[in-house]
């Protein structure tokens, strides 16, 4: 193996191995009921998924309102499923972020930016940082055995591997672009934290039906929501900019991975 390449996977696995402290998406989100609107407050976790689940399972409610950091993948996929089987609207009210934008956002029938407002983007399942640890993890191990890669390795891989299966199967389902959710940290230059779209581009990804206030996704708007919202890692996004179309290039001609 390529001795950079043992650096590279030793310094991505650190993480992995240090003990971590309980993740603060785990905070119980607020979920209350407001006639057909279901207000959703928080991060999405298995908690807020077993409860928004059920809420929308009544058939009662046409509005998902959310305000949400983010969270956890497949909690986030279960709550976007039901909302789209369910042809629920989105209201974004302040955040919408990572998690919330990738599989929540992007499952509804119509979705509805509120001013001072952001729907952001923040990786998926797919980061390219996932995808070459886990052909390195591959790699090391067909060049220095089985016990070359430890048992909490190969369980990261295989819930990895779980999560890009339903990930593919979600966006498949909903007729999304999952390129969306990535576009930032393949592009060069790479984006350093959030980025957002103006709605337009956002149609590109077959991401249709988004109201949101005239200015959104332009610079001036990035300023001031950044200020607004204390989201100073916000980077507002142009697919007509030349790293952008460089990247749509790209998208459109690299064979896609399976990890």
């Amino acid at each position: 193996m390529n001795p950079a390449a043992v650096l590279l996977l030793a310094a991505l696995a650190v993480p992995a191995l240090a003990q971590e402290p309980q993740p603060v998406w785990r905070t119980p989100p607020a979920i209350e009921a407001q006639g057909d609107t279901l207000a959703y407050t928080g991060y999405l976790n298995p908690e807020g998924a077993d409860r928004a689940v059920d809420y929308i399972a009544t058939g009662h409610f046409k509005v998902l309102r959310i305000d949400s950091s983010g969270g956890e993948i497949m909690s986030s996929m279960r709550i976007g499923r039901a909302l789209h089987d369910r042809r629920m609207d989105v209201v974004v009210r302040n955040l919408c972020l990572s998690a919330c934008a990738n599989y929540v956002f992007a499952a509804a029938a119509r979705k509805t930016i509120e001013p001072n407002s952001v729907v952001a983007w923040h990786g998926d399942a797919r980061q390219p940082t996932t995808l070459l640890r886990i052909e390195l993890l591959k790699e090391w191990e067909q060049s220095l055995g089985r016990n070359a890669v430890s048992p909490h390795d190969r369980q990261w891989m295989a819930d990895m591997r779980e999560r890009i299966a339903a990930q593919d199967a979600f966006y498949a389902h909903i007729g999304v672009r999952d390129g969306i959710a990535r576009m930032g940290h393949e592009m060069s230059p790479v984006v350093l934290g959030f980025w957002a779209l103006p709605v337009k581009d956002m149609a590109a990804f077959n991401l249709t039906r988004v109201e949101a206030p005239a200015d959104y996704g332009t610079q001036a708007f990035c300023e001031h929501v950044k200020a607004a919202q204390k989201l100073p890692s916000l980077t507002c996004l142009n697919l007509n900019d030349p790293p952008a179309q460089r990247w749509l290039h790209m998208l459109k001609t690299r064979p896609r991975v399976s990890p």
